[in-house]
């Protein structure tokens, strides 16, 4: 980064959606909406091979949104990448010391709306200080597709069913299965 880039009064962090493009596009257009109106701002794309489908992605939920941003027309100065984290919690703790470097006086978070309150819940336990602003994508009535994914993101925010331990076994999170856990 070079010193016009740490003068940025906010940072938009914008979190990966897992291998789901459709939605690193509409996140990625969400960002751009916000950056036109606030254009002392610099964007932050965050997200690895994350998920429990992480390992089939050619390219990690940042790389994915940083070239959608590009496409419509913000500088690639302006776009840093974090492509480490593999979860919504990993997201901020890998790019708070992205935002620290900037040091910025708010955080525009940028996820979808079911997502949204375990994402400034994060946000507020990782970067309290700094203000966190909430800026949730929304599809459009006719949108099927995100409606679709929306309802899903609320029904597992709302659940937290384990949904890709139980049909696919074989995927943990970590190396070794915990004790006293269902071996689905």
């Amino acid at each position: 980064m070079n010193e016009q880039q740490t003068t940025c009064d906010e940072v938009i962090l914008v979190l990966g959606a897992g291998i789901v493009s459709y939605m690193n596009r509409q996140r990625a257009r969400k960002a751009f909406e916000y950056f036109e109106h606030h254009p002392n701002t610099f964007i932050i794309s965050t997200g690895g091979k994350g998920g429990f489908l992480g390992r089939y992605m050619e390219r990690t939920e940042s790389d994915q949104i940083k070239h959608h941003l590009c496409d419509l027309g913000i500088e690639k100065r302006l776009i840093e990448m974090e492509s480490e984290a593999r979860d919504t919690e990993e997201n901020f703790k890998k790019s708070k010391p992205l935002i620290d470097l900037i040091n910025p006086k708010k955080v525009v978070i940028v996820t979808n709306k079911a997502h949204m309150k375990r994402a400034v819940g994060y946000a507020r336990e990782i970067l309290p200080e700094y203000e966190i602003i909430p800026c949730p994508t929304s599809p459009k009535w006719y949108d099927i597709m995100g409606q679709l994914y929306e309802l899903s993101c609320l029904i597992y925010e709302n659940t937290k069913i384990p949904i890709e331990n139980k049909f696919f076994p074989k995927v943990h999170s970590c190396t070794e299965q915990a004790p006293n856990m269902p071996p689905w």
